[in-house]
């Protein structure tokens, strides 16, 4: 799949910028996925392209890896939406439709970890990581907090973030690993520069024309 602002192989390779904590689980054990995908207004445009297919590289690797996978797909206030793959031969393609949404309104990760963290009461996905896709721009209570510590310590969680976008210390602070993937931006634009800076600067008006009835600037105005 091919998709703007998106580049596979570096998604693929990507090691730059990356945050990396201590975790209780071996990186060999392969569990179910519980990834949470944010469709929020701020992730329109590039992000939610960029976004997108790397829900899709997840989607591929739970399939060919033959590892349990929900989706939710989450934006404002108690407004999420799970998806479980099928494990049957069209199992991807049972989670596809979320590529033609339009991302909008706010963005509030309460609802989505919360149901994620209780999925992990289940003996089936009790070694499930989280993959959190997001341009970060929320804010996590201390509740929150409190709930992801207790299922790191309970069942050695591993919170797998990805930040489409510059910075974030609402993902640092909860990501075992943080991997930053921000948006090409065109080659008219900076972040840094306000968009009217942008635009071309209206010309000087014209020197007045000299002549008979136009004083000369070295003709001095006394009498």
């Amino acid at each position: 799949i091919e998709l703007q602002g998106y580049d596979r192989e570096r998604f693929l390779r990507e090691e730059d910028d990356t945050i990396q904590k201590e975790h209780t689980r071996p990186d060999l054990q392969k569990g179910p996925i519980l990834l949470c995908l944010d469709t929020s207004g701020s992730m329109s445009g590039a992000p939610e392209q960029i976004a997108k297919a790397a829900t899709l590289e997840v989607l591929k690797v739970a399939h060919q890896e033959r590892r349990e996978c929900l989706l939710y797909l989450f934006s404002g206030a108690n407004e999420v939406e799970e998806r479980r793959r099928s494990m049957g031969p069209d199992g991807l393609a049972s989670l596809l439709d979320f590529r033609g949404m339009s991302f909008d309104g706010g963005t509030d990760l309460v609802a989505p970890l919360a149901r994620a963290c209780q999925r992990l009461q289940e003996p089936a996905f009790a070694p499930a990581d989280i993959f959190l896709i997001s341009d970060g721009e929320f804010y996590i209570p201390a509740a929150t907090h409190t709930l992801l510590a207790q299922a790191r310590s309970a069942h050695g969680l591993r919170l797998h973030g990805l930040l489409v976008g510059y910075n974030s210390r609402a993902m640092t602070s909860i990501c075992d690993r943080l991997v930053k993937l921000s948006p090409v931006l065109p080659a008219t634009s900076s972040p840094n520069l306000p968009a009217r800076s942008l635009a071309a600067s209206p010309p000087p008006p014209p020197p007045p024309r000299s002549g008979w009835n136009s004083p000369s600037p070295y003709t001095s105005s006394r009498s």
